[in-house]
């Protein structure tokens, strides 16, 4: 199938035989390719793989079709702009919380903590709960502590918030289309329950990059299912093997740049439709 790529910002285009550079409102028409992958030019954005055979809607492009014309349109996420005050207490504690243009800020006893986030809804609602100060957006959700003077941030759809413990939905836009469920209650302290993974299936061509995207989402079980069994690593050694991971760049189908707590080249072999093989080397 033949598509034509719209980008409502500067980026990189990689397809299978090139790297293309395009400006604001450029095209690319690319034909036969089953995905690309795009290195956004803002500092803001971070690298991502289109998949041209899901056709699924993300933050970061949309399909459209016109007549016999098939279209993906890069976008950027919208700014907001939010400003409003509330101060909360805790036995002898106090905490003002501002959310204002694309952050919130929380002001304790000693210290202030500003959290940055371009893509805060525009409605909010905060409350006290025990120990915490919990401020729920739409996709977002921030607990303050009263007692360590800390914040914790969960991302995703906040599916309800009741008698303490919240519900969360986290949706990670690759290309497994994977979600995790998960509850948090609050109240002298926080405490986690029922974390769970769901996801589509991988693709042959894919199979690499889906193998790191699900160690950086923390999907072990998803990781281990996709090794040889001459391979098979214990899901609790994977994060000590890979450490964290923030970001994964396609070098190739096979070789990968990796970047969090330190920056690793890795090269994944595949035989029989598993990774039979893993080279990591720490860069620098």
């Amino acid at each position: 199938m033949k598509y034509t790529i719209k980008t409502t910002y500067p980026c990189v285009i990689k397809t299978q035989n090139e790297y293309v550079e395009l400006d604001e409102n450029d095209n690319l028409e690319c034909e036969n390719e089953d995905y690309v992958y795009v290195y956004p030019q803002n500092t803001n954005q971070i690298p991502f793989c289109v998949n041209l055979i899901l056709q699924q809607n993300t933050k970061d492009y949309v399909f459209f079709n016109h007549s016999k014309d098939h279209f993906v349109i890069l976008k950027q996420n919208t700014k907001i702009e939010i400003e409003q005050k509330q101060i909360f207490s805790h036995s002898s504690k106090t905490c003002k919380v501002t959310v204002g243009k694309q952050k919130i800020v929380f002001d304790g006893e000693n210290r202030v903590i500003t959290c940055q986030n371009e893509n805060l809804s525009k409605t909010f609602t905060a409350e006290k709960v025990g120990n915490f100060v919990v401020v729920l957006f739409k996709n977002d959700a921030y607990a303050y502590s009263f007692e360590k003077q800390k914040v914790t941030h969960f991302h995703g759809e906040i599916q309800e918030f009741e008698n303490g413990t919240l519900s969360i939905v986290k949706s990670f836009d690759d290309n497994v289309l994977r979600q995790k469920t998960y509850k948090v209650h609050f109240d002298e302290k926080m405490t986690f329950e029922g974390e769970m993974f769901s996801s589509s299936e991988t693709s042959a061509n894919l199979l690499c990059f889906d193998f790191l995207e699900a160690i950086k989402a923390k999907d072990f079980s998803f990781a281990t299912n996709l090794l040889d069994d001459n391979l098979r690593i214990k899901k609790e050694i994977l994060p000590q093997f890979f450490g964290e991971i923030s970001y994964v760049l396609p070098l190739n189908v096979n070789e990968f740049i990796l970047l969090g707590d330190k920056a690793n080249y890795v090269s994944l072999e595949v035989k029989n439709g598993k990774i039979s093989d893993i080279v990591l080397d720490e860069l620098g």
